[in-house]
């Protein structure tokens, strides 16, 4: 049986300029992934999307959704819509 191999969404990534690749000459094999320029800035474009859906979800009283995935940690007194 042939194993499958799953595509990697980093050629799109490097085409968009978000990533670029290291690969240096020699064994053992390897490569090296890194954020462009503008993949930071798409980074920090998420992060204060994030942040601004956090913060929404903390004024709807759903803190208690954020503690359960781990996005804030477990605190007393947070009020909760239920």
């Amino acid at each position: 049986m042939k194993a499958s191999r799953r595509k990697c969404c980093c050629n799109t990534w490097g085409n968009f300029g978000l990533i670029g690749k290291i690969e240096p000459d020699g064994y053992p094999l390897r490569v090296t992934y890194f954020l462009t320029e503008r993949g930071e800035k798409l980074l920090q474009a998420v992060r204060i999307m994030q942040d601004i859906g956090v913060e929404y979800m903390l004024e709807s009283g759903q803190a208690g959704i954020l503690e359960r995935k781990g996005i804030i940690p477990a605190a007393e007194g947070i009020p909760t819509k239920k």
